[in-house]
């Protein structure tokens, strides 16, 4: 299917973001230390103006305590941006999960989730 994420490897220390259209995958690791005892706020912005009717781009964002920032490639430092191909979606949901890695109980603690579609 068709997604948009911030996602932690099991065993990995910083947050990574993908984007995915059923076939292709495009994935950064943000070098941004993930967990800890701070709350972290994710924004992912879906725009397909200026695009094209097909695609679409992604950009990431983290507040970690310090006001929001844009996700950068832990590797180049250039500012991630995701443009994937997305003809026939109708629509989206949003989410918050949590996959058990190994013998640990793993937790997610959610505030809020908001999601809006400009018109």
């Amino acid at each position: 299917g068709n997604y948009f994420v911030f996602f932690k490897i099991d065993g990995g220390t910083t947050w990574n973001v993908r984007s995915r259209n059923g076939t292709e995958t495009e994935t950064n690791d943000t070098g941004i230390t993930a967990g800890g005892a701070a709350y972290h706020k994710f924004k992912i912005e879906i725009d397909n103006e200026g695009s094209g009717a097909s695609n679409i781009e992604a950009k990431f964002f983290i507040d970690t305590g310090t006001g929001w920032q844009r996700c950068r490639d832990a590797t180049t430092n250039v500012p991630i941006a995701h443009t994937i191909l997305i003809a026939s979606s109708t629509e989206m949901n949003a989410g918050a999960y949590v996959k058990a890695g190994g013998a640990n109980s793993e937790v997610l603690t959610v505030d809020y989730l908001y999601a809006s579609q400009k018109r």
